[in-house]
């Protein structure tokens, strides 16, 4: 019976913390009841997913600093489905450690508030997941009122994904050697604000959008593209640092012959960026290309250009935060390493611009 206890706690066990820690501080208090992960205090939860199950809407679940596992029987380490707020002790300490298979953090519902956590080790392959997936599982309505903040995002297929989104908001967020940095389908009123994209192969990928705010963040030698847009209408582009990505920034329009006219609406707002290859004052000139759907499966592509009309000859600082600060996040590990498991990702994004 013993072991069968031990076989029943294993599997029903989503998250294991590796190490928590001895003591607990005071916390600040909020609506609704607070719960907690790791520590030492009585009637702790030795899982994140356990503490989220037993949490109600408004609810704060707060996680002791440790590393937390996903258990392989599991698709997802964390799956929200209340409007909660999950907390980390410290974003550098507290880490949910996926094995590559489906997402790490899953959220499925409305008002859910996200801080403090690594998020790495997302699903590939076989397997594809997103660090942070945003989703209504229902395929109905939108989902409103998110917030995930500083978090580091690492070595993870796609680190962030949200489709159908409404006042989204991400900031303060570090999305790090990554295949894709936050991928945004479908969603409307969301801002990314002071993140910083390094070394991920595209740092931020907008599909089908409009009226997004894209502001203060640092794009830094990403593989492909720093900002890449799909169809998107509306967008603001302003006040962030475009440096050393293969492509700085980039777009693509298409549409079918009797649809073509519209594309001139599809236009983004780009303002007073820094570029690292554009040392003059005159507009910045954006490559991007439009493609037009034909009857019997034939199209053609055309070049395009947006500008950035006023482009600034300095960096900003973003926070007061010096990216340097955060350049050994991956400890022991060369630059090839770390952009090993998304080698695959890569090549299928460049074989698709050649196309």
């Amino acid at each position: 019976m013993l072991a069968v206890g031990i076989i029943l706690l294993f599997v029903g066990t989503c998250i294991i913390p590796a190490n928590a820690q001895d003591t607990e501080k005071p916390l600040p208090t909020s609506r609704g009841n607070w719960l907690y992960v790791g520590g030492s205090g009585p009637g702790n939860y030795s899982t994140i997913q356990e503490a989220v199950d037993n949490a109600s809407d408004v609810d704060t679940v707060y996680v002791y600093h440790g590393l937390y596992n996903q258990n392989p029987y599991s698709s997802t380490c964390v799956k929200i489905f209340k409007s909660i707020t999950l907390i980390g002790e410290d974003k550098e300490t507290t880490i949910i450690n996926g094995i590559r298979k489906w997402d790490v953090i899953r959220v499925l519902t409305d008002d859910v508030h996200i801080s403090g956590f690594t998020v790495q080790n997302c699903g590939t392959g076989n397997y594809p997941g997103a660090g942070v997936h945003i989703y209504n599982p229902s395929g109905i309505g939108q989902i409103n009122n998110i917030t995930v903040h500083d978090m580091i995002l690492l070595n993870n297929s796609v680190a962030m994904t949200m489709y159908y989104c409404n006042n989204a908001t991400f900031y303060d967020n570090i999305f790090k050697g990554n295949g894709g940095g936050c991928r945004v389908t479908y969603s409307i009123n969301c801002s990314i604000h002071h993140n910083f994209f390094l070394k991920n192969s595209i740092g931020i990928t907008v599909l089908d959008e409009g009226s997004i705010d894209i502001h203060h963040n640092e794009f830094r030698d990403n593989l492909l593209s720093g900002v890449d847009l799909s169809n998107c209408i509306g967008m603001t582009i302003r006040e962030n640092n475009f440096v050393y990505n293969t492509i700085q920034a980039s777009f693509a329009k298409y549409s079918s012959l009797t649809g073509a006219p519209n594309l001139i609406n599809y236009k983004q707002h780009w303002e007073s960026n820094y570029w690292s290859n554009w040392h003059r004052t005159t507009p910045k000139p954006i490559l991007g290309k439009i493609t037009i759907y034909m009857p019997i499966l034939l199209h053609f592509s055309l070049l395009s250009f947006e500008f950035d009309q006023t482009p600034v000859q300095e960096p900003y600082d973003i926070q007061g935060k010096n990216f340097s600060n955060y350049s050994d996040l991956i400890q022991g590990k060369t630059r090839n390493e770390i952009v090993a498991p998304v080698t695959e990702i890569v090549v299928q994004a460049i074989a698709t611009r050649v196309q």
